[in-house]
C-alpha cells in the first residue's frame, strides 16, 4: 500500500502501505484507528508467523516498505478452518474465494515481488495462497439472515483464548500455498474437499513453547446447547461453548502435538477486527471470551 491508500489512517499513523487495490473512502473513526495500530504492532513483531511447510517459522514479516498489502485476486480464505496436523505442518481445508483480501506482504524476489504477484502467478500455475477477509459465518448479518432449510453452514463466533493462561496450538495460514488439485477431492486427516474448496498447509504455532505473552483468537460454534444456531441478537452465554474453549484454548501437548490432532486457524488478539477494518469491512461479529 502507498501514502494514498488508506490515506486518513496512513498519515494518522505514520505507517507506509502498500497495496493494489483502492481501499473504501469512508473515513476511519479513532477506536478504529487504535485497532489498526495496534495490529501493526503485532505483525511488526517477531512473534507472528507466516509462509507454509515445516520449514516455516516466526519471522518478522515484511521485507519491503510495508507490513501488509491488499490484493483483489482469487484466493483461499482459511480463518474459519480447522486443520489437520502432521509432521509440523497443519493441513487446513479453506474456502476459494474471489476479491479483496489481505495479507503479510512477505516480499520476495528482491523485493520486487509480493503475495498479490504470488496470487496472479498462481491462477495459471495450479496453486493460491491463503490470505485474510472477514469471514461472513462470524458476522452478526450472517447470523441474522441464517436459514438452515438453505443448507447453509451455521453461524460462527470469534473466540479469544486468554493471555498467559492458553496453551492449545493453532494453525497460522497467512501466507499458505494451497494447490488447486486439492479441489474435489478426498484429502487424509480432512475428508471430502468441495468444489470450492482446497488444503492449504501453515505453520503451527505453539503457545506453551514460545511463552503465551499474548492472547489468540479462533472461530468456534454460535449456537445453543441444543445445536441450533443462534441470531445476531441472542447472548453469548447462550451461545458460546465453554466446552469448545477448554478443547482448544486449553489443549496441552507433551512432549510434542500428535500426528492426526485438529488444529484450528488463529492470530493473535485483535489482528482479525485489524486486518478488517484495513480492508474497510466494519461488519459487527459474534464473539466469545474465554477466563
Amino acid at each position: 500500500m502507498n501514502a494514498a491508500t488508506f490515506g486518513p489512517l496512513a498519515r494518522l499513523l505514520g505507517v507506509p502501505v502498500k497495496g493494489k487495490e483502492t481501499p473504501p473512502s469512508s473515513a476511519i473513526g479513532w477506536h478504529g484507528r487504535l485497532a489498526a495500530f495496534g495490529v501493526l504492532c503485532v505483525l511488526g513483531g517477531a512473534g507472528y508467523a507466516y509462509g507454509a511447510g515445516a520449514a516455516s517459522s516466526a519471522s518478522k514479516p515484511g521485507t519491503g516498505d510495508a507490513p501488509v498489502v491488499i490484493c483483489n485476486q482469487k484466493y483461499a480464505l482459511c480463518a474459519t478452518a480447522q486443520c489437520f496436523y502432521l509432521n509440523g505442518v497443519a493441513y487446513c481445508k479453506c474456502d476459494v474465494e474471489q476479491g479483496r483480501s489481505i495479507s503479510i506482504s512477505f516480499d520476495f524476489d528482491n523485493n520486487t515481488q509480493d503475495v498479490c504477484d504470488l496470487l496472479d502467478q498462481g491462477l495459471s500455475n495450479g496453486y493460491t495462497v491463503s490470505t485474510y477477509s472477514l469471514p461472513n459465518q462470524v458476522t452478526k448479518q450472517y447470523a441474522a439472515e441464517y436459514d438452515p432449510q438453505k443448507g447453509e453452514p451455521p453461524p460462527l463466533a470469534l473466540y479469544t483464548c486468554p493471555r498467559g493462561s492458553s496453551t492449545g496450538p493453532y494453525a497460522q495460514c497467512d501466507g499458505g500455498v494451497c494447490f488447486t488439485s486439492t479441489t474435489g477431492t478426498t484429502f487424509p486427516g480432512v475428508g471430502p474437499v468441495g468444489d470450492d474448496q482446497i488444503i492449504c498447509s501453515c505453520p503451527v504455532t505453539e503457545p506453551r513453547k514460545i511463552g503465551p505473552q499474548l492472547g489468540y483468537q479462533i472461530s468456534g460454534p454460535w449456537q445453543r446447547a441444543d445445536g441450533t444456531a443462534c441470531g445476531a441478537n441472542d447472548s453469548p452465554s447462550d451461545c458460546c461453548s465453554s466446552t469448545y474453549l477448554n478443547q482448544f484454548c486449553n489443549a496441552s501437548y507433551d512432549p510434542a502435538i500428535p500426528t492426526g490432532a485438529t488444529i484450528p486457524v488463529g492470530a493473535p488478539t485483535g489482528v482479525a477486527t485489524a486486518l478488517s477494518l484495513l480492508l474497510g469491512d466494519l461488519r459487527p461479529i459474534n464473539t466469545c471470551f474465554g477466563r
